[in-house]
Parts: structure tokens; sequence; C-alpha cells
């Protein structure tokens, strides 16, 4: 795990990899005395990538899986780009 974060994989991919949520990665690779890359932002090919997964039917918690961001974010930038948001009983994943 150690050697694939640290030549480039994501948390995400790594989470996804062995079944583990990204936050237990990242305790994981601390816990190693791994530096963790921090990203400041989401690219603007991200939020189009974000906005198309949602507007096709995918939760914000599965985009933010996919892309490597937590839930919260991907919400944020999509109320920013004026996607209309889902209520509860909307969902289709």
């Amino acid at each position: 795990m150690i050697q694939a974060y640290e030549a480039g994989a994501t948390m995400a991919a790594l989470a996804k990899r062995y079944g583990l949520h990204r936050h237990t990665i990242a305790d994981l690779l601390r816990r190693e005395g791994v530096t963790i890359r921090t990203r400041l932002a989401m690219s603007q090919a991200e939020i189009e990538e974000a906005v198309r997964l949602y507007t096709a039917g995918l939760s914000l918690q599965k985009i933010g899986v996919h892309l490597g961001w937590d839930h919260n974010t991907v919400y944020r930038h999509l109320k920013k780009r004026g996607v209309q948001m889902r209520g509860p009983s909307d969902w289709k994943y």
C-alpha cells in the first residue's frame, strides 16, 4: 500500500483496492510515517466529471469515492455550478 501511494496512487484508489475507507488508508499511511499529499481544490476536470456523474444519477458519496474527495466537497462544487440537487427519495444509484 505504501509503495503504491508513494508511486502516485490516490487514497480513493487504495481504499477501493483494499475495501477500506480512505480515512483508514490515511491513518495507516500516517502510522507508517508516510507524508500525506494534500490536494487544495478540485480541478475543473474533476468538477465537470462530478457534474456528469451526478446528472447520470450517481450519489454524492459514490462520486466522492470515485474522484477521491469527500461527498461534502463534491456537494459544494455542484451547488456552485448551479446543479439542481436531488432529494433523498430521488436517488437512482
